[in-house]
């Protein structure tokens, strides 16, 4: 779009982009939230983090004392829920919305960021291309409703890719420090999230200024690394303390990253036994989930053609998307939420492809006849024509397809949840009810007590449950009434083939009859993987509760 020509096409594209981004993040926001029927939200990450939060501000005490993720995003719901206690009534449930929104608009900014970085890459048409497939990436739309570290840490990495590709183009100092200042607050957030300080190493090799400062000076660098470090301990204060008048690690920060990193290490979660390699695992389940199979290929061929196409301001994201990815397929637990930073290359690879392909056909501007150059040969205009006509087919449907599946995972979000619906039947029925495990996010909602491991001791005090810890003898001496399964708890159970768990399905079968299955189904297409294949991050919203009735009771 040339300076003699209007802006305002340019101005309503980008605005139609983030009025979209923000729309599909909204959409269904009230998802789950605690009510009088359960103290805890349906995502399991939500609790543990907002209670950090319900901590801090009970106590006074600014130190959460929970390092599993950084703490920025913390202070970043304790401010305005702060704020707010002081003109309104304290609530619970006002920090998963304070929190969710939030997580919202950094999601949106994050599209916005994008744009700028397609746009320093490849101009306009780029931008556009890469924040508008940023604005409706499916894991990045479905992850921007929880109140949970993912989506605010890869805001932050996005802009530090902005910096990286400003830098390779025009290095400029004040690129260095939103770079570096990029890095730490994301680290702040997420911990991994500060792998993105290898975009901003690339882009310093790779960067060209102007002037006298035509190779920008490796001091600059070596700020930026300082002020990502400063960045990081003003959004995580408490990782220092000081003993004695002398600095160190505090005790707690250690210990929660310890955990965290023995977990990843060792792994634990049933979902991700026996699945095979880490990487394959990524490749064909969590981004074949999380984005969907056309949107995947086109990322992958668009990433292949970035250094050919783009030159030096496609090396920090080629480089920072492998180191994550490979990060991410190193440990035992693969959670799609790994792969979040990924989400801004993948926007940039997706678009470059079909933008970079559509240059190449017709010019980068489209001018009436483009000249030649010397030696070369002119395409026959039908020869343009259907070139650039078959790629955008391609690309509108691939987009299309890819659109309509990220608004489909919101079906889940606004339609009544099969938890609920389960609930209800259960209560009104009167009886004692069996559950495999004490009740957490996958379970009916029966009691307020659903927060797993911790409030197993109050839900267990309850008389009308019986917690039978898949034991098929407590299930058949305690005779409860009703029982109720969900997939989410016993999907993986069973392809592991676990004889206790079959042996207690198997009771139920014989002993129950099965009153009703609930669940909230994604509309089709589906263009990603079956659900049983699907990362359990990505199925937080979508579990199947089937309800069994004890035979002659």
């Amino acid at each position: 779009m040339g300076a003699k020509g209007s802006r305002w096409p340019l101005v309503a594209a980008v605005t139609a982009m983030v009025a979209v981004a923000a729309g599909v993040r909204l959409a269904g926001l009230n998802w789950g939230l605690p009510t009088a029927h359960r103290l805890f939200s349906y995502h399991p990450d939500e609790g543990p983090l907002l209670g950090a939060v319900a901590n801090m501000l009970q106590s006074g005490d600014w130190n959460p004392h929970f390092f599993n993720y950084g703490t920025l995003y913390l202070y970043l719901v304790a401010i305005p829920s702060g704020l707010a206690s002081l003109v309104l009534e304290g609530s619970w449930t006002r920090l998963f919305v304070i929190g969710r929104v939030l997580t919202v608009t950094l999601g949106v900014l994050t599209v916005l960021v994008v744009y700028a970085t397609g746009k320093q890459i490849g101009g306009w048409r780029l931008g556009l291309a890469a924040g508008w497939t940023m604005a409706l990436l499916p894991m990045h739309v479905l992850h921007s409703h929880f109140a949970t570290v993912d989506v605010p840490a890869t805001f932050f990495v996005a802009l530090a890719l902005l910096a990286a590709a400003k830098i390779t183009t025009q290095a400029e100092f004040p690129w260095y420090l939103v770079g570096g200042m990029a890095v730490g607050l994301g680290a702040a957030t997420k911990y991994g999230a500060g792998l993105a300080v290898v975009a901003l190493v690339v882009a310093h090799v790779l960067g060209v200024g102007e002037g006298r400062h035509r190779e920008p000076p490796h001091e600059w660098l070596y700020v930026a690394l300082m002020i990502a470090l400063l960045a990081f301990l003003a959004g995580c204060p408490y990782a220092i303390e000081f003993r004695g008048g002398v600095p160190g690690l505090g005790r707690d920060f250690v210990h929660d990253v310890s955990f965290e990193l023995g977990h990843m290490r060792q792994g634990g979660t049933y979902a991700f036994i026996g699945v095979g390699n880490g990487w394959a695992y990524h490749l064909a389940r969590s981004l074949g989930a999380g984005l969907g199979y056309p949107l995947l290929l086109l990322a992958l061929a668009g990433m292949v053609l970035a250094v050919a196409s783009r030159g030096r301001p496609a090396g920090p994201p080629v480089v920072f998307g492998l180191a994550c990815f490979v990060t991410a397929g190193l440990g035992k637990e693969y959670f799609m939420r790994y792969l979040m930073p990924l989400t801004p290359v993948v926007a940039v690879w997706a678009a470059n492809l079909v933008v970079a392909t559509g240059e190449s056909l017709l010019g980068p501007k489209r001018a009436g006849a483009a000249p030649v150059p010397p030696g070369g040969k002119a395409l026959p205009s039908g020869r343009q024509r259907l070139g650039a006509g078959l790629v955008a087919l391609v690309a509108l449907a691939a987009w299309g397809v890819t659109a309509w599946y990220a608004v489909a995972q919101l079906w889940p979000l606004a339609a009544p949840d099969a938890r609920a619906v389960a609930g209800r039947v259960l209560l009104e029925s009167d009886q004692r009810i069996a559950l495999a495990d004490p009740p957490w996010f996958y379970t009916p909602d029966i009691t307020p007590y659903n927060g797993g491991a911790m409030t197993a001791g109050q839900a267990r005090a309850d008389r009308r449950l019986v917690i039978t810890e898949w034991e098929t003898q407590k299930l058949v001496a305690r005779r409860p009434g009703m029982a109720a399964v969900s997939d989410l708890e016993s999907a993986d159970l069973v392809r592991l083939g676990r004889p206790q768990v079959l042996a207690y399905l198997d009771a139920l079968r014989t002993r129950y009859q099965v009153v009703g299955s609930y669940e909230t189904a994604v509309p089709e297409p589906r263009i990603g993987p079956g659900k049983l294949q699907c990362p359990p991050d990505w199925l937080y919203a979508r579990p199947r509760i089937t309800l069994y009735r004890l035979k002659g009771g």
